[in-house]
């Protein structure tokens, strides 16, 4: 099974401006995944009761893989103050920790690295380094290859992202690229013995 966790950002599942997927749909797409783990905020979770929309979106990819991708929705509706990083370091911690407790070890396991916002990708990003998870983070590259563009409505059309998804429409590159961080850790070791050599 192929595990995902993703925190569901402002250009998830689809981007209204250019009907691209948003990182969480396009690693479901490329990564094949059986299960994703949907992270959300206030902001986002009051999006997703209006309509459904990342629950669908994931339900539409299946249909076309021919599959299942169970989806489970991880509601975190008091975090309104989603720029500050230490509190997502101490729930992202919570959160793995579980899945990698309930997951088989013939699953393969992925982060997205692309979604939420910057104080969510840090967090997973540095709990990676500092507690080794046997997983692979996932990082998105936008169509563009430069910063998304967000146009948001408050009741978007999804049956115009739906029909017009650019990933289906079009060539479909797979944009996603596994993210190798060089230990902060090691980092620091290297530091010191490039100190040790240059006062030799």
């Amino acid at each position: 099974m192929n595990i995902l966790f993703s925190p569901i950002g402002g250009t998830d599942p689809v981007s209204e401006y250019n009907f691209y997927d948003g990182s969480m749909l396009h690693i479901c797409r490329h990564y094949d995944i059986d299960k994703v783990y949907m992270y959300m905020s206030r902001e986002i979770w009051d999006k997703h009761i209006v309509d459904n929309r990342y629950v669908l979106f994931v339900e539409k990819l299946a249909e076309v893989k021919n599959k299942k991708i169970e989806c489970e929705i991880i509601a975190d509706k008091d975090k309104v103050n989603v720029q500050e990083y230490e509190q997502f370091y101490w729930d992202f911690e919570k959160i793995i920790k579980k899945i990698m407790e309930e997951k088989k070890d013939e699953d393969k396991f992925f982060i997205n690295v692309s979604s939420g916002t910057p104080a969510m990708k840090s967090a997973l990003i540095v709990l990676q380094d500092l507690q080794e998870y046997d997983c692979e983070l996932i990082q998105v590259d936008t169509p563009e290859k430069k910063m998304n563009t967000h146009t948001h409505e408050k009741k978007p059309d999804l049956q115009s992202l739906l029909e017009f998804n650019a990933e289906v429409e079009r060539e479909n590159i797979n944009r996603c690229r596994k993210l190798y961080c060089p230990s902060i850790s090691r980092l620091r070791q290297m530091n010191i013995i490039q100190k040790h050599i240059d006062d030799w």
